[in-house]
């Protein structure tokens, strides 16, 4: 038996995490695939804030909802083609040239540490709400800049699975961005 290469099998569990990803346009699937999770936060954010719109042959879609389920991986996008835009033809865009958030220049917190009332600035433009799925308990909204958002999420693009409200452990098990309106939803539930 060779024990020098023995390794964790969840550090290489974590860094390989895949999303399933598809885009709906009403009841629609109008695309489907695969995103690394160490991409998502480039999926979320552009320059200016949440992304608010795609093109996909083409055509420009605007963004009306951005769903994460953490416990299975899955990611929706609920889009609406953009009225007023035409037929675009655009030059294949790498996006592996642009990166909005390097996990490894920021702090992130461990599942230990994560408190949520002390997560956010309560500074910004956009607000966050916690829906708690198995309670009745109620918290104000947060404000928050659409960057923080990335607090939510370790360094290699997994969501949290934990965070504390006033020492109770519960587990994040939806994420929902609405660009259009700066709005955030978490809905997260007793562990």
């Amino acid at each position: 038996m060779v024990t020098d290469s023995i390794a964790p099998i969840d550090d290489f569990i974590n860094r390989f995490t895949h999303y399933k990803i598809d885009i709906c346009q009403g009841r629609e699937f109008i695309s489907t695939g695969f995103l690394q999770s160490c991409r998502l936060i480039d999926l979320l954010l552009d320059d200016s804030g949440f992304r608010k719109s795609f093109y996909m042959n083409g055509i420009v879609y605007n963004v009306k909802k951005l769903s994460i389920n953490s416990m299975h991986q899955l990611i929706n996008i609920l889009v609406v083609k953009e009225s007023s835009s035409s037929f675009i033809n655009a030059s294949a865009y790498d996006t592996n040239d642009r990166f909005y958030n390097d996990f490894s220049k920021s702090h992130h917190p461990t599942n230990e540490e994560l408190e949520y009332l002390t997560l956010f600035s309560n500074q910004g433009e956009c607000h966050i709400n916690v829906k708690f799925v198995d309670s009745s308990a109620s918290i104000r909204y947060q404000a928050l800049s659409p960057h923080e958002i990335s607090l939510l999420f370790d360094e290699s693009g997994n969501i949290h699975t934990a965070l504390k409200f006033d020492d109770r452990l519960f587990q994040c098990s939806m994420l929902e961005i609405f660009p259009k309106t700066n709005k955030v939803k978490l809905s997260v539930k007793k562990c």
